[in-house]
């Protein structure tokens, strides 16, 4: 007798299914993670050229910022007081040494107003 597996059909089959969604998942993070790598390399280069430089507080705001200040007779120290911020950033504020910090400038835009 011959053994009992000579009459299988040992060629390879494929099947072809849909993805899981974990899959799909799998794949797509898989993909953004490679994406994510390309941008932090192009940040990279950039920040050593020289290039990525943070924004500055708009020399119009702080102008308007220092006469509206001084029409109302406050020191910078008041109008820290005032806005819950260290004096000192109010005169980087108004020297224009400091970043642009979108939460200081609509705090600053409200005290104007009011």
């Amino acid at each position: 007798m011959s053994s009992g597996l000579s009459h299988q059909n040992w060629e390879p089959y494929i099947i072809h299914c849909k993805m899981n969604n974990k899959d799909k998942e799998k794949s797509q993070s898989s993909i953004k993670k490679n994406q994510s790598i390309d941008i932090e390399n192009k940040m990279d280069s950039k920040i050593e050229k020289g290039e990525l430089k943070h924004k500055k507080v708009n020399s119009e705001l702080k102008k308007d910022f220092q006469k509206w200040r001084q029409s109302k007779g406050y020191t910078q120290k008041e109008v820290a007081l005032k806005l819950a911020v260290p004096s000192q950033i109010i005169t980087k504020f108004e020297n224009g040494q400091m970043n642009h910090n979108p939460k200081l400038v609509s705090k600053i835009k409200r005290l104007m107003v009011s």
